[in-house]
């Protein structure tokens, strides 16, 4: 729970549809301009989704340059944006990691490289950093 919460990567924005029951604001990013995620979010009738369209991780930095943010979702291009990712969000104090498993090797490294009493994580899936610990 918290005000606002930062999502990197959208897709259908069924994500950001769960994490606006948590959230007073759900602010969300993608390279993908799907326009499925607007007839989801107008459909269910949610108010506090914005997503925003961006090109690359510069305009991405520039959306989280002008926030301010209490949480992130992390689930974008594991790949080759986890650090950069990780980078941009770790301020807010909380993050949590989409696809934390060894398949996502940068993600499995990463949250086995923060301090174990501020992750939690049963092995799969999600891990949640809180670094106000």
């Amino acid at each position: 729970q918290g005000g606002v919460c930062f999502e990197i990567g959208t897709w259908n924005a069924l994500t950001s549809v769960v994490l606006s029951r948590h959230f007073d604001q759900v602010v969300t990013v993608d390279i993908f301009h799907n326009a499925a995620k607007h007839a989801i979010i107008d459909h269910l009738g949610i108010r506090n989704i914005k997503c925003v369209d961006i090109a690359d991780n510069v305009q991405k930095a520039a959306v989280v340059k002008d926030l301010h943010f209490d949480f992130a979702y992390m689930d974008g291009n594991h790949a080759d944006d986890t650090d950069l990712d990780w980078n941009l969000v770790k301020g807010c104090g909380r993050v949590l990691f989409h696809e934390a498993w060894p398949h996502q090797e940068k993600v499995w490294r990463l949250i086995h490289s923060l301090p174990p009493h501020q992750v939690a994580h049963n092995g799969m899936g999600l891990a949640l950093w809180d670094g106000r610990k």
